[in-house]
């Protein structure tokens, strides 16, 4: 199935070896069962601090040139929910909700967290990890995997509120998926289990044949805390 995959949720380093730093990619392929490979057609990725809003659209757009595809060619279109930058996040569903309105894609949500736990098949098979998003000062959101050789089992809802103190982080697993900064705030004791998160449209694209289409309309970001931007205004304009 001809998919388009959109990977924006936490810009920084994508994690792919040999990748420069980015704000998020974008990917054209040919989804498949899980478990099985997928087909890349093309890649593209957004400049590092580019303007999602600005540059979105264009690689999308590129994407789909290099590989000679059409937008009404698309099957699926698979997005990255989160958790994750609520502006990068929030601009990722919105345009996916777009396309899949303007083509009849369908149009598929994938927990980022799910997409971060399959790049951790090659080196760390039969492995419970937990990957952490998300963190805030004493306390990350976290979602468990069993990791085989071949998939990612989530041992939680992950669409869940899944919060949890920094120093329990990694209660009753082999190792954490973060990123750097996070694992330099967690407890010297578990760092050495840390191993590097992954973000890339490539790996959406794999794991959105674990998921079903949605409607369109239906299609949100997960957000695990309440935006920092209401928790304010809600400080400043108290109910009367």
């Amino acid at each position: 199935m001809l998919t388009l995959a959109i990977e924006t949720s936490n810009p920084g380093p994508s994690g792919i070896a040999g990748a420069h730093a980015c704000s998020g990619s974008v990917c054209v392929g040919e989804t498949s069962p899980p478990g099985t490979p997928v087909r890349v057609l093309s890649t593209r990725e957004l400049a590092p601090a580019s303007r999602h809003d600005d540059a979105l659209m264009p690689a999308v757009d590129a994407a789909c040139h290099e590989c000679g595809v059409t937008p009404t060619s698309l099957r699926r279109v698979a997005v990255s929910i989160g958790p994750g930058g609520f502006t990068s996040t929030r601009i990722a569903v919105t345009t996916a909700k777009m396309i899949a309105e303007a083509t009849g894609a369908e149009c598929v949500a994938v927990p980022t967290a799910r997409a971060a736990a399959l790049a951790l098949r090659a080196d760390h098979p039969n492995h419970t990890v937990g990957v952490l998003l998300a963190w805030k000062r004493a306390d990350a959101w976290r979602c468990r995997y069993r990791v085989t050789p071949g998939d990612a089992e989530p041992l939680d809802d992950e669409r869940s509120n899944l919060i949890v103190p920094l120093d329990r982080a990694a209660e009753s697993l082999d190792l954490l998926c973060c990123d750097p900064a996070l694992r330099d705030a967690l407890p010297e004791s578990v760092r050495s289990r840390c191993v590097p998160i992954t973000f890339h449209a490539r790996l959406v694209l794999e794991a959105c044949a674990r998921f079903p289409p949605v409607d369109p309309a239906h299609l949100l970001p997960l957000y695990p805390r309440e935006p920092e931007a209401v928790t304010k205004w809600r400080a400043l304009h108290p109910p009367r």
